[in-house]
């Protein structure tokens, strides 16, 4: 049987849902195409902007050391390094977020999935368990995503003031 078929298998029992249910059912079926739509975005998403500004950081940096040997400026780098260590953890950060907003969202669709199974039947044990760990990667991969985009946030905002203060330090 295929995964196709299978799936209408899961809801051939939709027409003997109250009219309640039917409400949940298409609000549940609405949310699991949302959420597999947002898979893909969480690529796409405005942690492009901290992957930018923080390239552009690391870019500045690398400037400014140019136009230091160009001009023979001597001035400690310390702070210019720093920058440079937090622009480059910054995007480190962010990518390794995008997988585990991937991962989140992959296991809300399957945790989903088995919410609209249970409108038509009783889920097995096995099932039940898979839901539960599905709901358990989903609160972990959303607690990892948060919490390395602030991460990814604060770096590239640290990197940013560091790369200003040593370059009004040094004209």
């Amino acid at each position: 049987m295929g995964k196709k078929e299978n799936k209408e298998n899961k809801v051939k029992h939709q027409s003997d849902l109250s009219q309640k249910d039917l409400r949940y059912y298409e609000r549940q079926k609405k949310h699991l195409e949302e959420t597999k739509s947002k898979t893909h975005y969480a690529i796409a998403r405005i942690d492009l902007l901290i992957i930018s500004i923080s390239g552009a950081s690391i870019y500045i940096l690398f400037e400014t050391l140019k136009f230091m040997k160009e001009q023979c400026i001597i001035a400690s780098t310390e702070l210019l390094i720093a920058s440079g260590i937090c622009a480059t953890t910054a995007i480190a950060s962010n990518f390794i977020s995008q997988w585990t907003g991937f991962f989140a969202n992959r296991a809300e669709a399957e945790f989903t999935e088995y919410e609209l199974l249970l409108l038509t039947r009783k889920l097995t044990k096995d099932e039940q368990c898979d839901q539960a760990n599905q709901d358990r990667r989903v609160r972990k991969n959303n607690w990892w995503t948060r919490f390395l985009n602030g991460i990814s946030t604060i770096l590239m905002f640290i990197g940013v003031v560091l790369l200003v203060i040593f370059n009004l330090s040094i004209f």
